[in-house]
């Protein structure tokens, strides 16, 4: 293994991280390289040394900023499922005018007895069809203001 190979996994092997096949190419590459066990023990004491720092604090502008960005973020997705739901209830209304439409037109150029109890079944299942995609969308269970 190269030695530019071996720096960037440098920091995974002195933090046990590295995959074992990984692992034993870095050890060999290390039991031959001088100048990357250098670079190793640099990276272990770079490691030591933020170990036993203080974690940092975010400042109050931080911290708003974040909490900003997260309503941000939140507001956009409510939006984007208000309009999706805005798409399905436009699509259900045309697929219904359309129905009846259709059903309409169909009468007018055929005798009214003959298809009337056709008529009803049309406008029953359309009916009931449209019914229950509406109350699927409406129904859904909705999500409080607090979770995105």
């Amino acid at each position: 293994m190269k030695c530019n190979k071996i720096s960037n996994h440098l920091v995974a092997y002195a933090l046990d991280e590295l995959p074992p096949r990984e692992r034993q190419r870095t050890q060999e590459h290390l039991a031959a390289c001088a100048s990357c066990r250098a670079r190793l023990h640099a990276q272990e004491r770079t490691l030591a040394a933020l170990s036993h720092a203080p974690a940092p604090t975010p400042t109050p502008e931080m911290q708003r900023d974040l909490l900003r960005r997260l309503h941000q973020r939140q507001a956009e997705i409510l939006e984007a499922r208000r309009r999706k739901q805005e798409r399905w209830e436009t699509v259900l209304f045309g697929v219904t005018a359309a129905g009846v439409s259709s059903a309409v037109t169909f009468a007018g150029f055929t005798h009214v007895r003959v298809l009337l109890p056709l008529l009803v079944v049309l406008f029953l299942l359309g009916g009931v069809t449209g019914g229950l995609l509406l109350a699927m969308l409406a129904g859904r269970p909705r999500r409080s203001e607090g979770e995105p």
